[in-house]
């Protein structure tokens, strides 16, 4: 029973009978088929060298110009990727094969053909010609990719001697490929990295592939290349029987890096040097102006001068922690706020008696919001010396530091009086309480400032902000 498939066919035949046989079997298999005759060589010429296509040819080996071997070889050439299956009345089992050693499709005896055999034997030919198609076509690409390609592929046995080497050798270490045949690997790596190549062949599992860190190679006229490869164990397969290497010359990439890296070395000494002459520069300021207020006679002209002192310590600090640090972004504001602290007292309350509590977990600020809560820190420090704590009193002075979910929180307490009951800090106009309020804008953080707890003496001090990576302040 017919099917609905459709197929175009060259049937290259000069005998009447057996062409209409064939035809027949055609049209019982077939729904529509495109049946196309050639009595002769030539006339079959002039069609496959045309415009038409077919999906298979017909051959019978006796033509009247032409027969044998040497019609079947130029057919296959004219019919170039269409399948041939060749008609024959005569069984020569040698014949038959070297028909098919050539590149014929199939060959079938006339005498033994019926409709189904001919149809499976044209559906085969067209699945085989289309696979046999696509693997050239693979190869052709494979081919090019190991000959042309920018990479060097190479297969070593389990002893790194090279058993192939792709041609792209050549151009990238400027050997040949038949000097590197026999070769072994290690003989050309560099005695540094030797070992860590070793281990990694050694015992690798099958057909897994492996990266291979930057490595240096020798190259034809003495001089080092940095290559990187990925190697993969196919010594169980046959078809390669050894350790495949992909190999890829990096030296423009490690020589990059590498210059990039001196560069950014050079940046941060540089960096680290501003940062050094900074933090001078403002020492120099601050001497100046603590020997002012020592000279000074106005005690409340002194008082203001210490205050700068202390807030321009509070600057310094940053640039010193920032010069001692390995990077020149952040800071390490727990350390920075003993440092802060104590820096305060030795500069206002030298002759009072204050401990300091530290309750602070290790958190990283920018410098751009380490530096207005310090100066923040500064002035509620300077406040609690100056109004809590009297010359003969212990004092204590307590500082938490800790993040809670996406929030920083910042605490400080004293044990002095606390504020008067008739004063609202937060509507003071002294110029401490300004510039902690135009601070905590700054930091966009909640302020809270106010008399502790009932049965605690004192004041407590809480800032809160969200860490980020504050530009421009």
């Amino acid at each position: 029973m017919a099917d609905h498939e459709h197929i175009s066919i060259l049937v290259i035949e000069d005998n009447p009978g057996d062409y209409v046989l064939i035809e027949e079997y055609l049209q019982e298999e077939y729904a529509t088929p495109e049946i196309s005759q050639a009595k002769t060589f030539a006339i079959a010429r002039e069609i496959l060298a045309s415009a038409a296509s077919f999906d298979t040819v017909l051959l019978d080996l006796s033509l009247p110009d032409g027969n044998g071997i040497k019609l079947v070889s130029d057919v296959l050439d004219l019919a170039d990727h269409t399948p041939v299956i060749v008609l024959t009345g005569y069984a020569n089992m040698d014949f038959g094969i070297e028909t098919l050693s050539i590149g014929v499709s199939d060959y079938l005896i006339k005498d033994d053909l019926r409709a189904d055999l001919l149809k499976k034997s044209i559906s085969y030919s067209i699945e085989r010609k289309k696979l046999t198609r696509s693997l050239e076509i693979s190869e052709r690409r494979f081919k090019a990719l190991v000959q042309e390609g920018s990479d060097m592929i190479a297969i070593i046995d389990p002893e790194a001697n090279y058993q192939y080497v792709s041609p792209s050798v050549e151009s990238i270490l400027g050997y040949s490929v038949d000097y590197f045949t026999g070769k072994n690997a290690l003989d050309f790596i560099h005695e540094e990295d030797k070992q860590r190549l070793v281990e990694l062949i050694t015992d690798l599992p099958s057909e897994q592939v492996f990266y291979i860190e930057p490595y240096r190679f020798r190259d034809a006229d003495g001089n080092w290349h940095w290559l990187e490869t990925y190697i993969t164990n196919m010594l169980d397969n046959p078809a390669v029987g050894g350790i495949v290497a992909n190999t890829r010359d990096v030296t423009s990439r490690i020589e990059q890096e590498a210059e990039i890296h001196r560069s950014l070395k050079e940046k941060e000494a540089l960096l680290a040097e501003i940062h050094h002459r900074v933090k001078n520069n403002l020492a120099v300021i601050s001497a100046m102006l603590q020997l002012q207020a020592y000279r000074e006679g106005n005690e409340v002209l002194a008082d203001k001068l210490f205050d700068s002192v202390s807030r321009i310590k509070a600057m310094a600090n940053i640039h010193e922690h920032l010069y001692r640090s390995d990077h020149f972004s952040r800071i390490d504001f727990a350390k920075n706020l003993k440092m802060l602290v104590s820096e305060v007292i030795d500069t206002i309350g030298k002759d009072k008696q204050v401990q300091t509590v530290f309750d602070c977990e290790e958190i990283e600020l920018n410098v751009n919001q380490a530096i207005p809560c310090s100066l923040i820190v500064n002035e509620i420090i300077t406040n609690s010396m100056k109004h809590a704590f009297k010359k003969d009193v212990n004092g204590e002075i307590h500082v938490e530091l800790f993040q809670k979910d996406s929030k920083i929180v910042l605490k400080i307490k004293d044990n002095g009086p606390g504020f008067p009951a008739d004063l609202d800090p937060e509507q003071s106009d002294t110029l401490g309480m300004q510039i902690i309020s135009v601070l905590s804008q700054q930091l966009k953080a909640d302020l809270t400032y106010r008399n502790r707890k009932t049965g605690h003496s004192g004041t407590i001090f809480i800032l809160k902000f969200n860490k980020t990576e504050l530009k421009g302040i």
